[in-house]
């Protein structure tokens, strides 16, 4: 997602496996991030549902199981809950006009890995197994407050 243009330029350093103990990195590869798509924003399916309670309070879950993406060695998952209540009740003269007010707090964790396999410079190393079982994780937290 994002602007359609070139992404920022990313290197990955590592900790060279030949010097344990000592604060070494050794360059293992340079790229750009992907161009993004012109889209300001990521369409997630998910199941969502909520049960009324009384006095006005609503208790709401959303989720999408663990999924593989064509192309891509990785998955991704969603979860969240959250809970709303209608403060209108509680305010004496708020409670007889024709409107509803409501407070509302959610979280939802989003999880993502792709495993990658990058490659220190033949030059830079000698031995090239120590980069083998890479993956990348993401572990993204959102709070809604409104």
């Amino acid at each position: 997602m994002g602007d359609n243009v070139d992404g920022a330029g990313l290197e990955i350093l590592a900790d060279d496996p030949t010097t344990p103990g000592l604060d070494k990195d050794i360059f293992l590869t340079r790229f750009n991030a992907p161009k993004g798509t012109g889209i300001s924003f990521v369409p997630t399916p998910m199941l969502q549902g909520a049960v009324g309670l009384p006095k006005g309070t609503e208790i709401m879950i959303r989720f999408m199981p663990t999924v593989s993406s064509a192309g891509v060695n990785g998955e991704f998952n969603l979860y969240g809950f959250g809970v709303k209540h209608d403060i209108k009740q509680w305010i004496p003269v708020v409670s007889k006009l024709p409107f509803d007010v409501s407070v509302m707090g959610a979280f939802t964790r989003m999880n993502m890995g792709v495993d990658l396999n990058l490659q220190p410079d033949a030059n830079s190393i000698s031995s090239q197994s120590v980069y083998s079982n890479q993956e990348m994780l993401f572990n993204i937290n959102a709070i809604t407050e409104t």
